[in-house]
């Protein structure tokens, strides 16, 4: 099996090792062979160097090419997007950078040295949409690595998604393709030569059948929560679903998956044709998207690749090619002193502009480090607005009537407390400014009194010490109080840490209860 001209496409499902290889001239026509190999459990995969070795020996023993390799991504490892493009006439060159920003501003991770790529489409209406993958990279160096230590020549990383939509042989129209792995699930909408969403569901394989039914009850559930997005936001409804499996199970989920998408058409379970008998139902659905991806490589259409063979556009190519033009015919007409000076500006000019990217880089490490400053301000002036309830409640029972003439039945106590940040009226960049935390304690007394006096003196003693702002809570009765005491200190004891005005209350509130029934002397 190991002919020059045979394609091998490998992935790593979980703790999986799957790989296809085609020996045809023709890779899509070709019959396949596949190993399905569990990872040793000594092996530490995420060394390179041990997983590159036993990964040799695996393709070795197989006696698959490893000279025309396609490693394939699982979906779980990328990310995923749709990204318009204006419509007006640009080069490729600006077109890839266009879709690399855009896809770089839709993840948390920097994208310098990530492996991104695109499939272009234009839909109905005549927009252009490009399907955007990127993979982190940390990954893509791993895989480099890996493929390095085991002596594999890659032609590609591609990605499951594409592998899955290339061994289906579905006519046109709105199908929603399923691919069953090891490790979870893959859905791929797929609306003419759109991707119109992409979902990997992570529900592993059940390895007993009697868990079938807690299998498809997970994966109803991951479903579900990623289509009522892509319903909510318009997205289309498939006309019919295809299942690149075989057996019961696949039979199970094509049917679940197809209820919870609303799709009334269809549901074929089907395996990709090339593969042996032999196999078993769960190797069968997790190769397809191996044999789908060496497929693409016999496929007219280009197929995605996140192993940088796209590289970001030199803004500044054109620029020098100019300044070298300019250098040639200076030494031409005039030569000497002003060609010494054109090669002073350019070596100037190409250090302008390694400054400038690290001082971009340097920014975007100091705007995350103002990000965890201020959140950890805000965490610190939000725990010190702590009043200290004990001595609220000590003060107020220095004040209360004595137990014969009056008992208190419970007593409430709430925070609303909350940290804010006031920037500076002269530089308003953060951390320019000082943080403040504005907050209003209430306590709420509610008692028996024999006589309405108890309860006024009460009041009045609250009144007098300017500690708190007293309001009644209920109408006054001859044997009963109901008070609520407002303030803003952190402690009734002098110089306390406070806030002369009362806050408004916020959403962010703490609070604590102490009910008896007696009085608190």
């Amino acid at each position: 099996m190991n002919s020059r001209s045979a394609i091998t496409a490998i992935m790593f499902d979980g703790r999986r090792l799957l790989a296809a290889s085609s020996g045809g001239l023709v890779p899509a026509l070709g019959s396949h062979s596949m190993i399905s190999v569990p990872v040793p459990d000594g092996l530490d995969v995420l060394n390179a160097q041990a997983a590159g070795a036993w990964l040799k020996m695996e393709l070795r023993a197989a006696q698959f090419n490893i000279t025309r390799v396609v490693w394939v991504v699982p979906r779980s490892e990328a990310i995923v997007r749709s990204v318009s493009l204006p419509q007006a006439e640009v080069t490729p060159e600006e077109e890839q950078a266009m879709v690399r920003l855009a896809i770089s501003r839709l993840v948390s991770f920097p994208t310098e040295q990530a492996g991104v790529d695109y499939l272009r489409s234009v839909d109905d209406a005549g927009a252009v949409i490009a399907t955007a993958a990127i993979l982190p990279a940390e990954r893509l160096a791993w895989i480099r690595e890996v493929a390095a230590q085991a002596g594999l020549r890659l032609i590609r990383v591609g990605l499951s998604t594409g592998g899955l939509i290339a061994a289906s042989d579905e006519p046109p129209g709105t199908v929603a393709i399923v691919g069953i792995g090891y490790s979870g699930v893959e859905v791929v909408l797929v609306d003419g030569e759109h991707v119109a969403f992409s979902r990997v569901l992570d529900v592993p394989r059940p390895s007993k059948r009697e868990d079938l039914t807690l299998y498809l009850d997970r994966l109803d559930a991951e479903m579900s929560r990623g289509w009522v997005t892509h319903v909510g936001g318009g997205g289309t409804i498939p006309e019919r679903v295809v299942v690149l499996a075989r057996g019961e199970l696949a039979e199970q989920v094509g049917q679940t998956l197809a209820r919870v998408m609303g799709c009334s058409g269809r549901v074929k379970v089907e395996a990709v044709s090339g593969i042996g008998k032999n196999s078993s139902d769960a190797d069968v659905g997790a190769v397809a998207c191996l044999i789908g991806a060496i497929g693409e490589e016999g496929d007219d259409r280009r197929a995605m690749d996140l192993g940088g063979l796209r590289k970001p556009v030199d803004k500044h190519a054109k620029t020098r090619q100019m300044v070298l033009l300019s250098i040639l015919g200076l030494i031409v007409v005039g030569g000497g002193a002003t060609v010494l000076g054109m090669l002073r500006l350019a070596s100037i000019e190409d250090e302008i502009a390694r400054l400038q990217g690290v001082q971009a880089k340097l920014n975007e490490e100091y705007g995350r480090y103002l990000m965890v400053h201020a959140r950890q301000r805000h965490i610190n002036h939000w725990l010190a607005g702590s009043p200290d309830w004990i001595e609220h409640f000590q003060a107020i029972n220095d004040v209360f009537p004595d137990p014969v003439a009056a008992q208190m039945d419970a007593m409430n106590a709430t925070l609303d407390a909350k940290a804010v940040f006031v920037p500076d009226s002269r530089d308003a960049k953060y951390p320019n400014g000082k943080w403040t935390t504005p907050l209003r304690a209430t306590l709420a007394l509610d008692g028996r009194v024999k006589a309405r006096e108890s309860a006024e003196d009460l009041r009045g003693k609250l009144v007098a010490g300017n500690i708190y702002q007293v309001e009644s809570r209920g109408p006054d009765t001859p044997d009963r109080f109901s008070y609520q005491l407002l303030t803003s200190r952190l402690t009734p004891k002098p110089d306390p840490t406070s806030i002369k005005d009362p806050a408004k209350p916020s959403t962010d509130a703490r609070s604590t209860d102490t009910k008896s029934g007696g009085g608190v002397k």
